[in-house]
């Protein structure tokens, strides 16, 4: 045929020898070889087709459409190079450059339709070939055969069969307008599959060229049993219908949006620039030969930002449309909302913008009531979906005092929606509102509208946020001054007054201001409020000192609840002491509490003093050695709460009415040996007592006075006699010296017993220190220098204190105490013997002294059957009744995402310091360590993980045994430190233990059920794990959100090690 050569010549001149060159850059540019398939149903689309065929044959490739026959023009792009046909952006490239891309395969296609039958050689060059009668007139068909040098038939048969059969899909026609069928043939495959589609108007009077519904069938048809199977899809389809018209795409099954996972920006056919959105994108973009990305440059980015731009508005339509015609669901908002963050240098960043100004524009958020949407400045956020089943948009709008709010839907709240909200939260501010925001603002006029089965539901769920706990909670709701508690008159009221004074008890008792409704306080759960969050006690005066006024003085810091902490103190003090008067053994509990002031800060009893002019308090004497701080003088002024505590009181509590006894250490006692005896006597007391185990308490070594020794210096006789008086009235309270036992045994008995003639520490100081003046001399002395008689007269006053120092003369003075005293002569010369002997009276009184140590240390050790069973008594301290339920703590979402870094940063620490085991050895067993029971402590409260059972101990701890789930020796030596963090711990009660580690037990499924199973954030729940224990026995492990995340992310890095 003429026109054939005419195009070869032309050819020829116009591309000369670097014809093959080029073509080769062209084929190059494509990492896909199948990608032509996608170029001839373009070329197809193009021409107008219905239906495209495909039939691949182990040599060659047909294809056959029934689309507009080939004319001149279309013979002279398909042979030519980048002379495609393409004329406005509603046609993808008729014959253009991706025609080439079939020279991967072939390198003579065979073109037949209409009047034209041809092959091409060269890729440049028509030559006419034969007709074939069984192609029509007025059909299109390609023959691809494969006689490509570089691609085996073999290889090119394997490939294109894979694309056909994956690549070739329902959705790979979606966006053309023309073709609507697709039928692949593979010679040798076992299935033949055919894609249909249906497109139809779904908005005829309004936006008949707008919205669309396509339905997508694809039948898959076995060659030998002719069996069949379909998979059907249905898409709502909007365009803009402009010229260079844009589309997107919604899967829908009913009026239900669902997601399209994955999903391709589309350039007609799909590219390979990801969408990031649950929904399909159509425009003309400028993309590259490949289609794998959009052309750069200035020209080609302006085109397709003017694209996003159409697609942002054809977004925006869509979702009014949607909303209008009642597909946009809470769930279907959720599933297609485009919510991805592109970058900011991504074309496509313009539909995130487009997805904010939505939203700020737009009435669009759903609510809970079907179908109503509304403005996000209309909107409350709830974060935890279940406030809204308390406090509907009535409840919402009253106690916010704004008549337009509504609550965002309450599956926002959800795990599900985790990136919308995000979404919201990066882009908007919120209202968002906890449980406090409204609980807080609930007067007696609400509450009083509410029956007690709305009272009953949100007590229960709110109860864990309005426990004070130990550690900070930014949940934590302070419900003190709201007026929760229903009277017997129907009045809504606090449970305390503005003081702080309870109103209400649970028992109602007589002293009570006001009694509680009946049915209010039968309620197991309006009950439990009361008592766990209001904390309304029944009326218990030591409970009421216990668990409510001494916890709030556990520091310094006291929080009181008033804003006169003195007279809340003195109340406080006035129940403690008719509390005690109760109980005295709630003095124990007394002792470290900070209950006492000196009008500035808050103290320890035993830290304060009470304020005496008398001499004997020892004050004046340490005025400038020791800092005094005494008591408030409130306290003792009775126009405060017309309560005048006494000294009595304050004695009794601790407080000190002098200064105090202090004992020496060892140390300092040593030091003072040697400072006043010389260093042989201090080697001799620490080598010959102090190195000895056990020391015999007859002799107080240590005792002495804080100030002493300090007091001594500068010396008066004022000072003295003050020294004197102080001292004189406790002179029965200590000894200057005696006889101190030391020894190996705690029996005192064989030759390892060692005895000391020794002073005191206040001996010490009396005995050496100059601070006793005589008549005549206006220098101090000390008692072991001077005569008794020469005493200045005013010491008569101290006789205990003179009797007991040791003077110069005391011995002639003790023969004249003797003579007078004893009458039996025999008693007399016998003691005045010992007195002429020394080294006699040493010995009588070591043995004297060892006798009484041995004595002393056998009246320890025998007892009686009675006395051993009466010593076991052990009386139960009140710590308040036992919680019968384990109470979980939840955690929240921003908690739950802290705890998991926290644990994978600790478990790390813990495998990078790991205890390296010498090889060949391995951990054969391994103690639960402090930081574990802490652990368990805090998550349980003592109570079994299995049958909640929970132990107290007599002073009040509880009992339980941490016991490992897996062997320590089992695990890999870098996970050995890791059991402090309680991953591999349980706490079980003593019985539990027992069977867990002793009986038949099937725990084989506890790593697949913990793998399967995640922490919902703000559940109450516990996670539970079903065992068998005894073996056939249905037990159940109950983990605390906080233990769960340990044990799994655990069981994550073990997984990781093997």
């Amino acid at each position: 045929m003429e026109l054939y050569k005419q195009i070869s010549d032309a050819n020829r001149i116009k591309y000369g020898t670097e014809a093959e060159k080029i073509l080769r850059i062209i084929i190059n540019q494509y990492s896909d070889r199948t990608h032509f398939i996608y170029e001839i149903l373009q070329n197809a689309e193009d021409a107008g087709a219905t239906r495209i065929q495909f039939h691949l044959e182990k040599e060659k490739l047909v294809i056959e459409h029934n689309g507009r026959p080939f004319n001149e023009k279309d013979i002279e792009g398909v042979c030519g190079i980048a002379n495609g046909t393409k004329e406005d952006g509603t046609r993808i490239g008729h014959f253009g450059i991706g025609f080439k891309s079939v020279y991967c395969y072939t390198e003579h296609p065979y073109i037949y339709s209409g009047e034209y039958h041809f092959v091409i050689q060269n890729q440049l060059f028509p030559a006419e070939v034969s007709g074939r009668k069984e192609i029509a007139y007025d059909e299109t068909c390609m023959i691809l055969p494969f006689d490509k040098n570089e691609v085996p038939s073999g290889v090119a048969y394997q490939e294109i069969r894979d694309a056909l059969t994956k690549k070739i899909t329902a959705e790979s026609i979606i966006m053309l307008d023309r073709i609507s069928d697709v039928k692949i043939k593979i010679d040798g495959y076992p299935e033949e599959i055919e894609i249909n589609k249906a497109k139809y108007s779904l908005d005829k009077k309004t936006y008949a060229n707008n919205v669309f519904g396509l339905s997508m069938n694809t039948t898959i048809m076995n060659t030998s049993t002719k069996q069949t199977r379909t998979r059907d899809a249905d898409y709502l389809f909007f365009t803009d219908a402009n010229r260079e018209a844009t589309a997107i795409i919604f899967r829908v099954e009913g009026k239900e949006l669902k997601a399209i996972k994955n999903s391709k920006i589309y350039a007609f056919f799909p590219t390979a620039k990801e969408a990031h959105q649950n929904f399909y994108i159509h425009a003309p973009f400028d993309t590259t030969p490949a289609r794998d990305n959009f052309k750069e440059g200035a020209e080609y980015g302006k085109h397709n930002i003017e694209l996003v731009k159409a697609i942002g508005e054809l977004i925006w339509f869509a979702f009014q449309w949607m909303k209008n015609h009642r597909y946009l669901s809470v769930s279907g908002f959720n599933t297609v909302f485009p919510v991805y963050e592109y970058e900011n240098d991504d074309v496509l960043y313009g539909i995130y913008q487009n997805s904010i100004d939505m939203i700020r524009e737009e009435a669009l958020l759903p609510t809970n009531v079907p179908g109503e949407f509304k403005k996000i400045q209309e909107i409350c956020v709830p974060l935890w979906g279940i406030i809204v089943d308390i406090f509907d948009d009535n409840d919402l709008r009253t106690l916010r005092k704004n008549r337009n709010i509504s609550w965002l839907a309450k599956e926002f709240s959800t795990e599900a929606y985790r990136d919308v909200r995000a979404f919201l939260n990066q882009n908007f501010k919120l209202e968002t509102l906890e449980w406090k925001d409204l609980v807080l603002n609930m007067d007696a006029f609400f509450l009083s509208q509410k029956q007690l089965s709305w009272m009953e539901a949100l007590l229960s769920r709110i109860e864990s946020y309005c426990i004070k706990r130990t550690t900070y909670d930014s949940h934590y709701i302070d419900v003190s001054q709201i007026p929760f508690v229903r009277t017997v008159s129907q009045e809504q009221i606090c449970a305390r007054d503005g003081h702080g004074k309870l109103q209400v008890y649970l028992n109602n008792p007589d002293i009570a201001k006001y009694r509680i409704e009946s049915t209010f306080i039968k309620n197991e759960t309006i009950r439990s409020f009361y008592r766990r969050a209001l904390e309304i006690p029944e009326y218990n005066i030591e409970q009421e000192t216990i668990e409510n006024i001494l916890p709030k003085y556990e520091c310094a810091n006291v929080k009181f609840k008033t804003n006169d902490p003195i007279t809340e103190n003195i109340d406080d003090l006035k129940v403690i002491k008719d509390a005690i008067y109760t109980n005295s053994s709630i003095m124990e509990q007394i002792e470290d509490k900070y209950i006492v002031t000196d009008g500035k800060s808050w103290y320890r009893p035993a830290e304060l003093y009470i304020r005496s002019n008398d001499t004997r308090s020892g004050y004046a004497l340490v005025k400038g050695i020791v800092r005094i701080k005494y008591l408030a003088d409130a306290y003792f002024d009775g126009t405060i709460r017309s309560l005048k505590l006494d000294e009595d009181f304050f004695k009794k509590i601790g407080c000190n009415a002098g200064i105090r006894m202090i004992p020496a250490s060892k140390d300092e006692y040593l030091q003072a040996v040697r400072k006043y005896c010389g260093t042989k006597a201090e080697s001799d007391i620490r080598f010959n007592i102090f190195f000895k185990t056990y020391i015999s308490k007859k002799l107080d070594w240590s005792f002495n006075y804080e100030g002493f020794p300090e007091i001594f210096s500068d010396m008066t006789k004022e000072k003295s006699l003050a020294i004197a008086r102080f001292l004189n009235p406790n002179a029965m309270n200590f000894d200057i010296q005696g006889e101190l036992v030391a020894a190996d045994d705690q029996h005192f008995s064989g030759k390892n017993v060692e005895s000391m003639m020794v002073y005191s520490m206040i001996g010490l100081q009396l005995c050496y220190e100059k601070w006793v003046y005589i008549q005549g001399d206006p220098f101090p002395h000390t008692p072991l220098e001077i005569d008794k008689e020469d005493l200045l007269p005013e010491y008569k006053a101290a006789k205990r204190l003179m009797a007991i120092l040791p003077f110069k003369e005391v011995k002639s003075a003790l023969t004249e105490w003797l003579d007078a005293n004893i009458d039996d002569k025999s008693d007399l010369n016998l003691i005045k013997h010992y007195l002429s002997n020394p080294e006699a009276l040493a010995k009588v009184a070591k043995a004297m002294a060892k006798n009484e140590a041995q004595m002393e240390a056998k009246k320890n050790k025998i007892k009686s059957a009675k006395e051993l069973i009466e010593q076991g008594d052990r009386k139960q301290r009140e710590f308040g009744k036992d919680v019968t339920e384990l109470e979980i703590s939840p955690i929240s979402e921003k908690g739950k995402q802290k705890r998991e870094q926290n644990l994978d940063r600790q478990l790390a620490d813990s495998m990078d310091n790991f205890i390296s085991v010498a090889r060949g050895l391995s951990f054969s067993s391994r103690p639960s360590n402090k930081e574990e029971r802490v652990f368990l402590e805090q998550e349980y409260d003592g109570h079994c993980q299995i049958c909640l059972k929970q132990i107290r101990k007599y002073n009040g701890e509880h009992y339980f045994e941490a016991i490992n789930i897996i062997k320590f020796s089992k695990l890999p030596e870098r996970l050995a430190n890791s059991g402090k963090y309680g991953w591999n711990s349980l706490c079980l009660c003593p019985n539990c233990a027992a069977e867990y580690n002793y009986c038949s037990k099937k725990i084989c499924s506890l790593y697949d059920q913990v793998m399967k199973m995640e922490v919902e954030p703000g559940s109450e729940e516990t996670i539970d794990i079903d065992i068998e224990m005894p073996e056939g026995k249905a037990r159940r492990i109950r983990y605390s959100p906080r233990h769960f995340m340990a044990l799994k992310e655990a069981f994550k890095i073990f997984a990781d090690e093997k």
